[in-house]
């Protein structure tokens, strides 16, 4: 365990579950220098990718950090659904606000979309149907697992993210369509209307929580504005 330790020492980026773009993503938004990507296995073909990209990789699950192990950020992009439960995904973040010292970063898919979406439009996300996202956050079950580490409100900011618009967004399907699917593609896939959709169907979910006294709530704008877009913050 202290091996690993003195490994992790050297990077100011803990990308848990990590992956190629969101590694790019942090080094862009939050300049970071040394990052590195902490993975227990590769379904995705994640651990590849970070290789062929040139990132360190550790092949471990998080909970193997040694818990008095501390880095400056911590991010976990499109990392809690996967988790068996909401505790779990509790103990994870708790563990990793007292182990982050400037940032913790979550990101993931905005499941309450899916539910809107199947209500107004007759459609559905096809990450909803997913069988190992066994957690579909909305925003009040994410609210519920900040509030169970210790957070309020005023601990962190949300913002919503890459809007569906249209039906031929591929990640739209027909809601009759069978489960486990990736992009949509006509050649295989049922058929869906074409059309405008009723109201923006936001994808992504991210909430920045800032772990050092010296940086304003104010300046978290700048990275949900990086992710998101301009107005996309919801507190």
């Amino acid at each position: 365990m202290n091996n690993i330790k003195d490994i992790l020492s050297g990077f100011d980026c803990w990308d848990l579950g990590g992956g190629a773009n969101s590694i790019e993503w942090m080094k862009d938004a939050f300049s970071v220098q040394s990052p590195v990507a902490i993975n227990p296995g590769d379904n995705y073909g994640r651990i590849d990718a970070l290789k062929n990209e040139g990132y360190p990789v550790l092949q471990l699950s998080a909970l193997e950090i040694p818990e008095d192990a501390h880095t400056n950020i911590i991010s976990m992009f499109h990392m809690l659904e996967h988790l068996p439960s909401e505790q779990a995904a509790v103990d994870l973040v708790k563990r990793a606000l007292h182990q982050a010292e400037k940032f913790v970063v979550i990101a993931g898919p905005f499941f309450e979309s899916d539910v809107k979406l199947r209500k107004h439009e007759g459609l559905k996300f096809n990450w909803a149907d997913w069988d190992d996202h066994a957690l579909k956050f909305s925003l009040t079950q994410i609210e519920d697992v900040l509030e169970a580490c210790g957070l309020w409100t005023t601990d962190y900011s949300v913002s919503l993210g890459f809007p569906a618009t249209h039906s031929s967004d591929v990640n739209i399907f027909s809601v009759d369509e069978a489960r486990n699917q990736g992009d949509y593609d006509p050649a295989i896939h049922l058929p869906k209307p074409h059309k405008d959709l009723k109201r923006n169907y936001f994808k992504e979910f991210m909430v920045v929580i800032p772990r050092d006294a010296r940086i304003s709530y104010g300046a978290l704008d700048y990275y949900h504005t990086k992710r998101h877009g301009p107005k996309s913050m919801l507190n």
